[in-house]
């Protein structure tokens, strides 16, 4: 039964993906920022901020993940694995919408956490269950 619906959901995911999956697309959508990165903990990493903070205008929301990807000196997973407090403090001034700098301190910090105890986001989906 469950395994039915999994189906399911990939026949829709596959056709979402068939509709955007074209350059011209990309270039103008946020999901450009995970396209920026080879190795795929950076991927998923910047992947997840930029999932968080996509709401608004696309441009808007391009910017600010460039922003992130600045402060993190373009090495996103390095950054949240090794960053020390004076590293948190360069997103002071961060902000979009109603996420703010407190935001993405604590999200950092989960996600260190969180890859402490695991290899990588997808494989706690492929588990099908998490183990926090």
């Amino acid at each position: 039964m469950q395994e039915n619906k999994f189906k399911k959901l990939r026949i829709i995911f596959d056709k979402i993906y068939d509709n955007i999956n074209f350059d011209y697309f990309v270039k103008y959508d946020p999901i450009q920022i995970p396209h920026l990165f080879k190795n795929k903990k950076d991927i998923e990493t910047i992947s997840l901020f930029t999932a968080i903070l996509s709401w608004g205008r696309r441009s808007i929301i391009i910017n600010k993940c460039y922003e992130i990807i600045k402060i993190m000196n373009y090495q996103p997973y390095n950054f949240v694995m090794q960053h020390s407090n004076k590293d948190l403090s360069l997103f002071k001034n961060f902000r979009h919408r109603t996420f703010n700098h407190i935001d993405i301190v604590n999200i950092i910090k989960s996600l260190k956490y969180f890859y402490t105890l695991h290899n990588s986001i997808e494989d706690i989906f492929l588990k099908k269950k998490i183990l926090i």
